[in-house]
C-alpha cells in the first residue's frame, strides 16, 4: 500500500510542476492554476500521510478523502460556473484525440496483462486454451475500440462545444469508462492465469463480476457518450419517418444493450456449476462484437438511403462527417 501512496505522491508533485509551468506561460490561466494546484497540494498532504502513518485503515481513508477533493474542486467547481473569466478555450479535436489515445492505451493493457501472466511458462507447458484467451482477449478490445470510434461528431455539435456541463459530462464518462476497462483488463488476467496455473480452471463469483460488470459499465459509458453528443439533434427534424424508426432503433437497442453483459455476469455468478474461463472469455466477445455489427449494419442502411453522414439540421453542408464503423481506419 504504501507504493501505491508513494506512486500518487510523485505523480501529483509532477502535475504540479505542469500546473506551474502553465502559470508561467498562460496569464488568463492563473487562477484556475492556482485552484488546482492548492487541489493537488491538499492530495500530497492525504499521501504523505498515508505513507507515514503505515496504517490501511488510515491509508484508504486517506486516499478517499484525496479522490473527493479532487473531483469536488476540479470539476464541480468548474461545472458551477465559479470562474467563468478565466476559462481557456480547449482544442476540441486534440482534447478528443487524447482522450481516444488514452482510451487505446488502456485496451492494449487488457491484452497485455493477459499475456505476461504467461510469459514465465514454458512454451509446451503453455495450454491451447491459453492462445485462444489471448485470440478472444485482442478481438474483444479490437471491436471496442471500433465501437468507440464508429461514430464521430463534428465539432459543432462535439460534447465540448455544447455546453459546459455536456463537456464535463464527457470527461466525467471517459473516467468512468476508462476505470471500468482497467477493470475488464484485471478480469482478464484472472481468466488467463486460472487457464495457465490451475489443473482444472474455474472462476470465482467475484472474478465473474469483475468482468463482466465493468463490460457491462463500459458499453453503458459508449452510450452516454453518444448521448452527450447527439441526444436532441439525432434524428433530426427534417429525417424521413423510415430514417427516424431507424435511428429511434438505435437509441433503443443502444441503451439496452449494456444488460447483455450484465445479464450473463448474473447468470455465470449464480450458476450451481463451476464457470470455466474460456466459457466466460468467449462469453464477453459477442457482447462487444455484437453491438460492433449491430452498429455497423444501421449505419450502412442509413448510408443506402444517403443519410450515412451526421449532420444537424443548422449545419452547413461542407460540415457533414460521414459516419460508419470503418471511419476509424480510412
Amino acid at each position: 500500500m504504501e507504493g501505491f501512496s508513494v506512486a500518487a505522491l510523485i505523480q501529483r508533485i509532477v502535475l504540479i510542476l505542469m500546473y506551474v509551468d502553465v502559470y508561467i506561460g498562460i496569464p488568463r490561466a492563473r487562477v484556475q492554476c492556482i485552484v488546482e494546484i492548492g487541489a493537488l497540494m491538499l492530495s500530497c498532504i492525504c499521501f504523505f500521510s498515508s505513507i507515514v502513518v503505515m496504517n490501511k485503515t488510515f491509508s484508504i481513508g486517506a486516499w478517499i478523502i484525496a479522490a473527493t477533493l479532487e473531483v469536488v474542486i476540479f470539476q464541480v467547481f468548474n461545472m458551477f460556473d465559479f470562474l467563468p473569466s478565466h476559462r481557456i478555450p480547449v482544442n476540441i479535436d486534440h482534447c478528443a484525440d487524447r482522450i481516444g489515445c488514452l482510451l487505446m492505451v488502456i485496451l492494449g493493457e487488457s491484452v497485455i496483462s493477459g499475456v505476461i501472466s504467461g510469459h514465465n511458462i514454458e512454451l509446451e507447458s503453455r495450454r491451447l486454451a491459453y492462445y485462444g484467451a489471448m485470440v478472444l482477449t485482442i478481438l474483444m478490445a479490437f471491436s471496442f475500440g471500433l465501437i468507440y470510434y464508429a461514430v464521430v461528431p463534428p465539432r459543432e455539435i462535439h460534447a465540448y462545444r455544447r455546453s459546459v456541463t455536456h463537456g464535463i459530462g464527457f470527461v466525467w464518462v471517459h473516467w468512468v469508462m476508462l476505470s471500468s476497462l482497467l477493470a475488464m483488463g484485471t478480469g482478464v488476467k484472472f481468466v488467463v492465469s486460472s487457464l495457465i496455473h490451475d489443473e482444472h480452471p474455474s472462476m470465482e463469483r467475484s472474478q465473474i463480476y469483475l468482468l463482466f460488470f465493468s463490460l457491462a459499465i463500459s458499453m453503458l459509458c459508449i452510450v452516454a457518450l453518444r448521448a452527450l453528443h447527439f441526444w436532441g439533434i439525432q434524428p433530426t427534424a427534417s429525417d424521413p419517418p423510415k430514417i427516424r424508426r431507424i435511428k429511434n432503433l438505435w437509441w433503443v437497442v443502444a441503451g439496452m444493450w449494456f444488460t447483455v453483459p450484465l445479464s450473463l455476469g448474473i447468470y455465470f455468478g449464480e450458476s450451481s456449476t463451476a464457470v470455466r474461463p474460456m466459457v466466460a472469455m468467449a462469453a464477453t466477445v459477442p457482447c462487444v462484437l455484437g453491438y460492433a455489427l449491430f452498429e455497423t449494419v444501421l449505419t450502412h442502411a442509413l448510408d443506402t438511403d444517403g443519410f450515412g453522414s451526421i449532420k444537424h439540421d443548422e449545419l452547413e453542408e461542407d460540415k457533414k462527417i460521414r459516419v460508419n464503423s470503418y471511419h476509424a481506419i480510412k
